[in-house]
């Protein structure tokens, strides 16, 4: 019951979850069924606390507690005195309120809305993080078909020219793969995800030779899709899945798992299939299009990141406050590059979260990049642990595009990482105590 109502909350958050900030009402509808959920099972969430993995427990705790320290109202004596809060006490000061007690947090606000994005992933460790294999299973199945259901939609919108089927209005008329995203790097993201989670299933999942083939054409589909949404991140990042799948076939071959004839009948499919893609790949003008983005060598990204800059040293070591870029890099923005579009996000999530939440996020990352190398390095103990190692995959993709995006701003893309989080827990887990497969 309790992994049913999690895969349904990752059903929830994939449908509704990947319209970004500017979406409340569908936000809080995944919101909403993170809540129900804990509400409704909060044995698992004591589990959690109290059997889940020490440093993962801290973490989590750690990172759940600081938008609420950030909301606690401090004295105007101490408050007015922080770096960046003469913004806050020059308004104040308008109203005759200088004396008003106000938080760490410039828009307190923000801060409480990024709290309740929060919940999503946390309610996604508490439901997977002791997941069995079958239950693993289940959720890699999942997902991939979530991302058919997504490509299904994205195709639909690309044949009207992405008029119709749009769930945001942001992204109607323009250039990409939408499916269930207003963004098109989270689109892509999400397939590279996908593709990883097929790939799992395709090196852990016993399969004859027809199935393997079935699974390979399906794969290099979904290497189409992924160049359809135009992301030029998303479209590199196509090298994990790839490596992955290389890897385990390697690894498959190299343990006696799979016939050698089947490897080598897959291997020859998989290079005349890609051969035939690349030949429509070249006469298709919206992969043509998606392509010639890499010719692109101004990007709005370099202004935004040199003025993101100035606001954090503006805000140490203290932060502005979970979810206050948005309303707070119009302040800063340079002047000669002023232009129609509004920059919602530093396009870099590392930047981001330290002018954000200062020295404290900053510590917050290395420290989950250390529990990363940690699970990964355990994983690298066994390397005949396939599906380890593709959830490690997961991650990197998510860690790697998150220099030049904001994957973890999208509930969507949030949940699928927490997901990705607690299966390499649960596989880990199960490795400490003997009970790997």
């Amino acid at each position: 019951m309790e992994q049913a109502a999690g895969l349904l909350l990752i059903g929830v958050a994939v449908v509704c979850g990947g319209g970004g900030s500017q979406q409340g009402a569908a936000n809080l509808i995944v919101e909403l069924a993170a809540l129900c959920y804990l509400a409704l099972f909060p044995g698992r969430v004591a589990n959690f606390f109290r059997d889940g993995p020490r440093f993962l427990v801290i973490l989590t705790g750690a990172t759940l507690l600081l938008p609420l320290v950030q909301l606690v109202p401090l004295p105007a004596a101490v408050s007015a005195g922080l770096p960046g809060h003469d913004l806050v006490y020059s308004s104040l000061g308008l109203v005759g309120r200088e004396a008003a007690w106000w938080p760490i947090s410039v828009v307190p606000q923000r801060t409480f809305m990024g709290w309740l994005a929060l919940l999503v992933p946390f309610a996604t460790l508490v439901a997977f993080h002791d997941v069995d294999r079958k239950g693993a299973l289940r959720a890699l199945q999942l997902l991939c078909l979530l991302g058919v259901f997504v490509a299904v939609l994205g195709g639909l919108q690309i044949a009207s020219n992405n008029m119709l089927a749009m769930p945001y209005g942001e992204a109607r008329g323009g250039m990409g793969l939408f499916g269930t995203f207003a963004n098109h790097n989270s689109s892509g993201l999400f397939f590279d995800l996908v593709l990883v989670a097929a790939a799992i299933l395709f090196a852990t999942r016993p399969m004859g030779l027809a199935l393997r083939i079935a699974g390979a054409a399906a794969m290099l589909i979904g290497v189409l899709v992924v160049a359809l949404t135009q992301s030029r991140s998303s479209m590199g990042l196509l090298l994990l899945p790839a490596a992955y799948l290389g890897w385990s076939f390697v690894r498959m071959g190299g343990a006696g798992k799979v016939d050698r004839r089947v490897l080598w009948a897959g291997a020859a499919i998989c290079a005349l299939s890609g051969a035939v893609v690349v030949a429509l790949l070249l006469g298709n003008a919206r992969i043509a299009a998606s392509l010639g983005r890499f010719d692109e060598l101004q990007d709005i990204r370099l202004l935004i990141w040199g003025d993101s800059w100035g606001l954090m040293q503006r805000f140490l070591p203290f932060g502005a406050g979970i979810g206050s870029f948005a309303d707070l890099f119009q302040i800063h923005e340079s002047l000669e590059y002023l232009g129609p579009l509004r920059a919602g996000r530093a396009h870099n999530d590392y930047l981001e979260i330290v002018i954000e939440a200062g020295a404290a996020g900053c510590l917050l990352v290395l420290a989950w990049f250390v529990w990363g190398l940690r699970e990964a390095f355990a994983a690298l103990r066994k390397p005949s642990d396939l599906a380890t190692a593709g959830y490690v995959t997961m991650l990197v993709a998510l860690a790697i595009q998150s220099f030049v995006d904001y994957p973890l701003r999208n509930l969507s893309l949030f949940c699928v990482a927490a997901l990705a989080v607690s299966l390499l827990v649960a596989r880990n887990g199960d490795k400490r105590e003997g009970n790997s497969q």
